[in-house]
């Protein structure tokens, strides 16, 4: 949320269409109004809770208003104000899609770059490996949520770069436009990071000289100081603070210059060793911005140079934190363990919420687990994706509740960014990824990886399977061999299956709450006694399950 002790920045409100619109600007912006379509949704009385666990109430009468507010930690433009475009198609329609390109996950910018008041995208991809120069794309909405392709928007298009691993959205020098910086170097690849810069009509490649040339792997961005503006701290290695003077020029302080006590007896570099995940945000809610860091942890030995879990190091506004004013989400050997009794690898990405509404901020990690000479893969690399999910008890103490919450919480193909966000606007938070397709990989022959993004729907009590995007051969065979419709259904909802015997259907509300079981008859089943709403039909066979969603009207 954006504190009440800072200065006024500018804001871009727009409309288009006639409305009423009641005194906002007293309360703490909702500082986008994001739809799955900007353009489309109407709104009336629309109650959010952001993530930092604060109601933001608007009443408007129109079909369209976004209001604009840049000047918000990465944390919060990365899981509130992104959209959920169907990005895989958007770049299809340009030609830029994968194989060709790559890092669309990483490299992918949303904002209004035009100032027309519709989200555009701006693209950083590979079209080659690491240590390639990457192509820039601007894609401008043409307010449909189609878009053309106009690179006139930046000054310096051949701009030379090597492919980012996070990209970051915020007004970095107080103009309330967009500004885009990425952590440039892939892997063993080392380059200057950047930030495209807003100008008067026009955008410009900028490299950030004073931050050290590197091959980050994560950053993150806030008012560390409460002076105004965002600034940026960086991980490892080289890891530093870039302080922002409100301009968009940065002041670099290395990392044992602003945090005292991190790991003082470390003489090979200055902190832990893999701190590659970091997010900022004001965990405890007292108005200062803190640091989240993890990545790779301690595994046998507690006197590693690494963390020994995800920390929270507590802000108090200055920009100057202490490693002993810390809290560890969980600490050495508590480490999360896999079915097969391994840990889990590095952690790629982590986002908080307040889930369960009880006024605590939640956390969701997501990590890696690599078995190199897999023999239960014919010998090759077998990548699992494990989301974990800690329920805040307070504001410095977290419990495990993934199994209770996310029983279905291992993935075989690609997870990259934890996104926490009321997706279809209908108060329930869900949890998902950047994008609403998304380019996956799997590294087992029988997981067919599917564009569709992981994503799960907070029902109260726990998270309900809405996208699963992962099929096994005989769960795709099951899939590509049924039918539903019609869809949206009034009274009778047919099911029809081709060479694959069902054995039961079951209908299941939005809340997880399970409705109806139907063990024959499955080419007419009753649904005109079912109030209207959208429900999971969950479909069995001796293949497997898979579940549809249907509209009862």
């Amino acid at each position: 949320m954006i504190k009440s002790n800072l200065p006024h920045k500018p804001l871009i409100l727009l409309i288009l269409h006639t409305f009423v619109l009641p005194s906002i600007f007293c309360q703490s912006l909702p500082e986008i109004i994001a739809n799955e379509s900007y353009n489309q949704t109407s709104y009336n009385s629309t109650s959010q809770i952001d993530t930092d666990g604060n109601e933001n109430s608007v009443n408007v009468a129109s079909k369209f208003i976004k209001t604009i507010n840049y000047f918000v930690n990465s944390h919060q433009y990365k899981n509130e104000m992104n959209p959920y475009f169907d990005l895989i198609k958007i770049v299809q329609n340009h030609e830029i899609e994968g194989p060709k390109y790559g890092g669309y996950d990483t490299g992918v910018a949303y904002a209004d770059f035009n100032g027309d008041g519709y989200i555009d995208i701006n693209l950083l991809l590979n079209p080659g490996q690491d240590g390639d120069f990457c192509e820039h794309f601007m894609l401008i909405n043409n307010g449909d949520d189609t878009f053309s392709m106009d690179n006139t928007l930046i000054t310096n298009p051949d701009f030379q770069t090597y492919m980012s691993r996070k990209t970051i959205v915020g007004d970095f020098n107080g103009d309330g436009k967009p500004d885009v910086v990425r952590i440039a170097g892939g892997h063993d690849q080392l380059r200057k990071s950047n930030i495209l810069m807003s100008g008067n009509d026009q955008y410009t490649f900028i490299e950030l000289d004073v931050v050290p040339e590197s091959q980050y792997h994560g950053f993150a961005s806030g008012d560390l100081d409460n002076d105004g503006d965002l600034d940026l701290f960086f991980g490892q290695p080289n890891s530093g603070f870039a302080m922002n003077d409100g301009s968009g020029n940065f002041t670099w302080h290395r990392v044992d210059e602003k945090i005292s006590n991190y790991f003082v007896d470390n003489t090979e570099q200055y902190g832990p060793y893999g701190v590659g995940t970091i997010e900022i945000l004001d965990v405890n809610k007292d108005g200062n911005e803190d640091i989240v860091i993890g990545g790779e942890y301690q595994k046998d030995d507690p006197t590693q140079p690494h963390l020994g879990g995800p920390t929270i190091l507590w802000g108090d506004g200055s920009s100057n934190y202490d490693y002993n004013n810390k809290t560890e989400i969980w600490g050495f050997g508590e480490r999360p363990t896999m079915t097969d009794g391994s840990t889990v690898d590095n952690n790629d990405d982590f986002s908080f919420a307040d889930i369960d509404n009880d006024g605590y901020l939640d956390m969701v990690l997501v990590y890696i687990r690599q078995i190199d000479n897999d023999p239960n893969n014919n010998g090759n690399t077998t990548m699992s994706h494990y989301y974990q999910v800690m329920k805040g008890n307070s504001y410095t103490e977290f419990t495990d509740v993934t199994d209770e919450w996310l029983p279905d919480n291992i993935k075989y193909c690609t997870v990259v960014w934890v996104i926490l966000k009321d997706i279809d606007q209908n108060g329930q938070l869900d949890l998902t990824e950047y994008a609403k397709t998304t380019y996956k990989h799997g590294s087992l022959p029988t997981t067919n990886c599917l564009e569709e993004a992981w994503r799960w729907e907070w029902n109260g009590s726990s998270f309900t399977t809405i996208s699963t995007t992962q099929l096994s051969v005989d769960d795709e065979v099951l899939d590509n061999s049924l039918k539903l419709y019609p869809n949206p259904v009034t009274n009778i909802l047919t099911i029809e299956s081709k060479n694959v015997a069902i054995s039961k259907v079951e209908i299941y509300s939005i809340l997880g709450e399970k409705i109806k079981e139907i063990n024959s008859n499955f080419g007419s089943i009753t649904t005109d006694n079912l109030p209207n709403g959208i429900y999971i039909i969950r479909i069995y066979s001796e293949k497997g399950m898979v579940m549809k969603k249907t509209i009862k009207m």
